[in-house]
């Protein structure tokens, strides 16, 4: 889920087909470009934070005035091992699922 577009026109029909959003379980995640630093790229990186990150909060945002408007809610963002992995050549990652 790469582009900021996508989540609305999402989160929109989830809520026209079941009528509201109670619960909301967010696994999407890239591990784009995973090189050393030296050969990682900007866009590589770009693309770990756009899906990983802002996605996650994206999703959440749009997802929390259903979820309010019908009580309450659940929200869980899963996440990976890579979250506190140190490996060469996975720095993006860690940054970007390790979250809240």
């Amino acid at each position: 889920m790469s582009s900021e577009d996508e989540w609305p026109r999402i989160v929109d029909q989830t809520v026209s087909a079941f009528g509201g959003v109670d619960i909301l379980v967010y696994g999407a995640a890239t591990a784009e470009n995973i090189a050393p630093i030296i050969r990682s790229t900007s866009e590589g990186w770009d693309l770990v934070m756009r899906v990983n990150l802002k996605g996650a909060f994206m999703v959440s945002r749009l997802c929390h005035r259903h979820m309010k408007s019908r009580g309450g809610g659940s929200v869980i963002h899963i996440t990976s091992t890579n979250a506190s992995a140190r490996r060469l050549g996975s720095a993006p990652i860690p940054s970007a699922r390790a979250r809240w």
